[in-house]
This record gives C-alpha cells, structure tokens and sequence, in this order.
C-alpha cells in the first residue's frame, strides 16, 4: 500500500535531468529473522543487518521511483531492471557503482555515455557542463 501511494504522489516530475544514486541504511538488529517468505531487503555484512535504497530523483531531487535491496547488493546488479522502468529523461546521472558495459546498450532514451568525472566520480551525458555536476554534488 505505501507504494501505491508514493507513486501517486510523483506526479508530473522535472525530466530535463535524472539523478539515480543508491544508499546504505543500516538495519536495527532485529529487523531479520522473522518467518516470512517475502524478500524483505535486508542483507548480511561485516556491518550487521542492512538495506540499500537505490533511488531516481528529478531535477529538483523529488523522487521518482525507488528500489529497496540487501546491502550486500551492487548497484549494477540492480540498474539494468530499476533503469528500464524509470522515465525517459533527457539527461541521466549517476555514480560510478553504475558504470557497467551492458547499461549503455539499454535504451536509445536513456542517454548514459562513459565519459567519467573522476573528481566528483559520476557517469555523465556528452552534452553535460559543470554546472549539473554541481547540482548532482548538492542532492548528495
């Protein structure tokens, strides 16, 4: 039901610039365990129980669409499923932990190209200036 209603609340998002980035969360230690066969997010570390939000924000940092995973889980592994069922948007932006070979060849739409800024280490499209970087770097 809480899905439901975020992705009634996302209405109308600002396409011009796309920002996906995944964050770790560390789970309260009693959070696993429970019997319940549904997947639950919730994976094991070095750290203890955790759960990675991977999260797609719109020009204004308003959210999207999210995915919730285990930890333990890379954001590639994640990216190819969580990218197609995103909005077309006419920039994309994301970290480096995104930066897999078969993500260039998901959708024509989806304008992700390999040329790295490793000083602030994000994937950024041919057309991008500074000042995106920027605002990529304010949202984090």
């Amino acid at each position: 039901k809480l899905i439901q209603i975020f992705k009634t609340l996302v209405q109308e998002p600002d396409l011009e610039w796309e920002f996906i980035d995944g964050s770790i969360v560390k789970a309260h230690q009693h959070s696993a365990g429970a019997p319940n066969k549904e997947e639950q997010g919730i994976g094991k570390s070095a750290a203890g129980n955790t759960t990675k939000i991977h999260m797609d924000v719109d020009a204004h940092g308003l959210p999207i669409d999210f995915e919730i995973t285990g930890g333990e889980v890379h954001d590639c592994k994640v990216a190819p499923e969580f990218i197609e069922k995103l909005p077309a948007a006419e920039h994309t932006i994301a970290d480096k932990g995104y930066d897999d070979r078969p993500l260039f060849v998901l959708d024509q739409n989806i304008r992700i190209t390999q040329n790295l800024l490793s000083a602030i280490k994000v994937l950024v499209s041919t057309t991008l200036s500074i000042h995106p970087a920027l605002r990529y770097m304010a949202i984090h």
